[in-house]
């Protein structure tokens, strides 16, 4: 269940997503799934600015069911499914028709460890220390999905925690994958603090 250092969804609504990028960087996120409360620290985000961005989902202001989310006041799930395999989980930014958010990509994993381990690798392969180093293997390690889609980040299933000041280790780079972003592609708002075991 949350805890009373659960973060208001008014955090995610004031700042500009730049600075929540960054800021998010040694927060805590944590889900509850059939009782198992399994999270970590955050250290690896990516800023979305739609619609001028042409990396975003919400380029141009394109309104669709996937993107209606973003339409929203900040902190809800953004939780879509790629390559019908993987899902990925983002963070809403901003004012209602602001339509902007961040992806998490990697957490420190420290609460249900081996609930996460079990998830990722099954009973097989629980010496693995590689947990939640990536968009795709973080949502399953927390077992977030597209049933998430839309849920404030106070609810008490998934939700984010005050955590550690790790902005002194904080490296900005560009995004992963968005070649096809033109001039947005080397744009650094990428935010890691790299951490073995992730």
């Amino acid at each position: 269940m949350p805890s009373t250092q659960i973060i208001p969804l008014s955090y995610y609504q004031q700042n500009d997503t730049l600075t929540l990028a960054k800021d998010l960087i040694g927060r805590r996120l944590f889900t509850c799934i059939n009782g198992k409360i399994t999270g970590g620290t955050i250290v690896e985000t990516e800023a979305y600015i739609g619609p001028l961005d042409k990396a975003s989902h919400a380029i141009d202001g394109r309104r669709t069911k996937r993107t209606e989310i973003l339409f929203k006041s900040g902190g809800r799930a953004y939780a879509y499914l790629i390559y019908g395999l993987y899902t990925l989980f983002n963070v809403t930014t901003g004012k209602k028709d602001k339509p902007e958010c961040i992806l998490i990509r990697a957490i420190k994993p420290e609460t249900g460890i081996e609930t996460m381990k079990e998830r990722r690798f099954g009973n097989y392969n629980s010496t693995k220390k590689v947990i939640s180093d990536g968009p795709g293997r973080l949502t399953q390690a927390l077992a977030i999905d597209k049933s998430m889609y839309g849920l404030p980040l106070n609810s008490e299933v998934l939700w984010i925690e005050e955590g550690i000041d790790l902005s002194s280790q904080i490296v900005a780079t560009p995004r992963v994958g968005i070649d096809y972003a033109e001039e947005f592609a080397d744009k650094k708002w990428r935010f890691v603090v790299p951490v073995p075991g992730t």
